[in-house]
């Protein structure tokens, strides 16, 4: 049981303020955005063009794709974090400063995003359920890394600490988010014309998944804000301090 020392967690208080920030700061975090859109809709239409005669450049094509494209998320990811909690802080969130700050820590973000994919997609392995549960234990890291720079395996074990007591909340934030991606991917779907390959279908499809993208890393934000401060009863101030 979470023992509460400040402001209770809580789920809608977590998600209204967090599209109430990323609805504040559409600008600069668009921009950040855009990081992953303009690479997924430029290198998409050249899957197509390489052979399938030629397997092992097909994969060497997959995987370096696949590579950028989340190395750029991840980066995303990184730089929105650190604008969320600036506006918490009542401070302006500016795309480069966020930019900076993201390239600045992109190797210790790689290094928990790629343990963090590793331990959920082997709890989904495993029957499904552990990976929910890891994705749910990890949900924090990428802010704690962000904010409070640790480490790579700090981090891990610093959103385990924080998310202790509050999983069934922030599984309910996750699944809810989760089907709300899925609901409007499948309305753009219909909404475009055509083969879900043509630019103009892979142009949505790239706002679709930097919106989201965005948004996650928004409302993780805050959940990272809100989750200290129930448990150990510090306000946005104290925690900035780490920027000083």
């Amino acid at each position: 049981m979470a023992v509460e020392t400040g402001n209770p967690f809580r789920v809608g208080a977590v998600l209204g303020r967090g599209f109430s920030i990323l609805a504040g700061n559409i600008l600069p975090f668009g921009a950040i955005a855009i990081l992953i859109t303009i690479p997924y809709i430029l290198v998409s239409p050249l899957m197509e063009r390489v052979s399938t005669d030629r397997p092992g450049l097909l994969v060497a094509f997959v995987v370096g794709f696949v590579s950028l494209i989340l190395l750029l998320g991840y980066l995303t990811t990184a730089a929105i974090s650190f604008g969320t909690f600036q506006d918490l802080n009542g401070q302006r969130a500016r795309a480069i400063d966020c930019f900076s700050r993201g390239v600045v820590l992109i190797f210790p973000i790689l290094g928990v995003a790629i343990l963090m994919s590793l331990a959920v997609m082997l709890g989904i392995v495993l029957l499904i359920v552990p990976g929910l549960i890891a994705m749910t234990i990890l949900w924090v890291a990428i802010p704690v890394a962000v904010v409070e720079r640790p480490g790579v395996i700090a981090s891990l074990q610093r959103s385990a600490e924080l998310t202790r007591g509050y999983r069934w909340q922030i599984f309910g934030i996750i699944l809810l988010l989760s089907a709300i991606e899925t609901v409007i991917g499948l309305i753009a779907g219909e909404i475009i014309p055509g083969d879900p390959g043509t630019m103009p279908a892979l142009i949505v499809d790239g706002i679709v998944t930097a919106f989201f993208i965005a948004l996650g890393a928004v409302i993780a934000t805050v959940g990272y804000h809100d989750l200290r401060a129930a448990k150990e009863g510090v306000g946005t101030a104290d925690i900035a301090k780490v920027f000083d």
